[in-house]
């Protein structure tokens, strides 16, 4: 399995003056996984909080394609996520699995919503700027003591090949809910 992950700039025929962060991955396996995560501060401590994602990303996957394993633009799956803990790869037997419940494949778990697909349109050719958002399913995240918390975007393959997506605009919203008890 290789992949990529690095700070650059949009690439043609979109606006190359314009950064994003690129994030490509040749699967192998039928299950790749690639993600990116922050730790938000300076929220309020052992609050609960309703997340929104904003997303406009770059895709050259056309829709209603055949690939190896399944379609280059339907099965890969956006998702975004909020959690209390950092979310990270760890080793099940010999397997690389993530500390979170995000689901598998086309699948929403406990800690990541699948907000959609990286498809751009029949005819695309080039890459192409898509957004995505979670509006339709809000995700629920309480802070800790320290009023921190974590969010994840990631793509879930089935399709066996390279996928690259550059990132162009991600836009987080915390809305604060209520006081939870720890």
């Amino acid at each position: 399995m290789s992949w990529n992950f690095k700070h650059t700039r949009l690439p043609a025929p979109l606006d190359t003056a314009v950064k994003a962060l690129k994030i490509s991955g040749n699967n192998h396996s039928d299950d790749l996984f690639m993600f990116i995560k922050r730790k938000i501060t300076d929220l309020e401590p052992n609050m609960e909080y309703i997340v929104y994602f904003n997303i406009e990303l770059a895709s050259n996957a056309p829709t209603n394609a055949i690939g190896v394993g399944g379609a280059p633009g339907e099965s890969v799956g956006l998702k975004v996520g909020a959690t209390t803990n950092e979310p990270k790869k760890i080793t099940e037997g010999t397997d690389y699995v993530m500390n979170i419940d995000k689901a598998n494949q086309m699948q929403s778990g406990k800690d990541m919503k699948l907000i959609g697909h990286i498809g751009v349109a029949d005819t695309t050719t080039v890459f192409t700027l898509i957004k995505r958002n979670n509006n339709a399913f809000p995700l629920r995240v309480a802070t800790n003591s320290k009023g921190e918390a974590w969010v994840i975007i990631g793509t879930e393959s089935g399709f066996e090949a390279t996928t690259t997506l550059y990132y162009k605009k991600i836009e987080i919203s915390f809305v604060r809910e209520r006081s939870v008890n720890k």
